[in-house]
């Protein structure tokens, strides 16, 4: 953090003894600005959003986002650290350290996703029976940047949970049951907000979606 050039004399030395030293360290300033990683790779691209109000802090110094997603941070402690951001809705990707170097302004940008939805869903058969083993795949559709592959068996009596981020899932999977292939044919949104089917019969959700419940119908292979 800093250096300083100390005399010891024989006789301080041979006696053991204490020394004060003042070492003065240079604060370290970190900008950036914090951004929806919509293709998750880490780095902010052309046509992603910035978010603004997030507030940025190192230990206790914190800072707000302007309406250009930027921050600065002034007076902290040179040395490895994290940078954390918060935003309601959203959450960091990645470790976010950063080592700070004393009289230094260092740029490191944000990257930011939005917080999962969390889905409950009961399988079914034709006949209205839940049914289990069931593997439901949520994959995103093409254009759908922030959508996340992700997927869940359902239960003994048909129900299953995932986190999804939000954005638009065509929704399939099979299982056998008895020894008969059962795939899913069709999705229903039966609960909570922010939800919705489009005409294609794909899932979408809302970042603002809450408490989102699905009903998924399977039938026989052909």
């Amino acid at each position: 953090l800093a250096e300083e050039t100390l005399q010891v004399t024989r006789e301080q030395a041979n006696t053991g003894a204490e020394l004060d030293l003042d070492l003065t360290v240079e604060p370290a300033t970190l900008t950036g600005l914090a951004y929806l990683d919509a293709n998750a790779n880490g780095a902010f691209d052309e046509g992603e959003d910035v978010l603004e109000d997030a507030i940025v802090s190192v230990g206790n110094t914190t800072a707000t986002t302007d309406a250009a997603g930027q921050y600065t941070l002034e007076g902290l402690l040179p040395g490895r650290t994290v940078v954390d951001a918060a935003l309601d809705g959203y959450r960091t990707r990645g470790a976010n350290q950063v080592d700070l170097v004393g009289g230094e302004v260092q740029e490191h940008n944000i990257s930011m996703e939005f917080t999962p939805v969390t889905v409950r869903g009961v399988v079914e058969d034709q006949a209205g029976e839940e049914t289990e083993g069931i593997e439901a795949v949520f994959a995103p559709v093409n254009g759908s940047e922030t959508a996340r592959e992700n997927s869940a068996f359902s239960q003994i009596n048909g129900t299953l949970t995932l986190d999804l981020q939000p954005g638009t899932y065509m929704v399939g999977g099979n299982g056998t049951i008895n020894n008969q292939t059962l795939e899913i044919v069709s999705v229903e949104v039966t609960g909570g907000t922010g939800a919705s089917v489009d005409e294609d019969g794909n899932l979408v959700i809302d970042p603002r979606a809450t408490s989102v419940e699905v009903l998924l119908k399977v039938a026989p292979v052909e």
